[in-house]
């Protein structure tokens, strides 16, 4: 007989709920969400694909969208979706939001 060992708190699997709202972007990190809002503040077209990853539009034709993983996994991939988005004119840290909050 084989006995499976205990699962500890540091390796719980991920529940159900949890990853459900992961997969459909509920579960966004921070810096991520304020990026999409931010670009669609100055004009840029923001959408979801159907795999997760969030494709942002510039409103200059001539610069290609941007594509970020649904769940980037670590803050290299959104700074250099940042540094793409910078090139065709997004301004960061865009300060209209934080205005708005106060």
């Amino acid at each position: 007989m084989v006995i499976a060992p205990s699962v500890t708190s540091m390796e719980r699997p991920v529940s159900d709920t949890l990853y459900r709202n992961i997969v459909k972007g509920h579960h966004l990190g921070l810096d991520l969400r304020d990026i999409t809002r931010a670009a669609e503040d100055q004009g840029f077209r923001v959408e979801r694909t159907k795999r997760g990853h969030v494709v942002i539009y510039p409103p200059d034709k001539r610069f290609p969208p941007v594509v970020f993983s649904g769940t980037p996994g670590d803050q290299r991939s959104i700074k250099n979706g940042l540094a793409r988005l910078r090139q065709a004119g997004f301004i960061w840290p865009w300060a209209g939001r934080r205005e708005k909050r106060r």
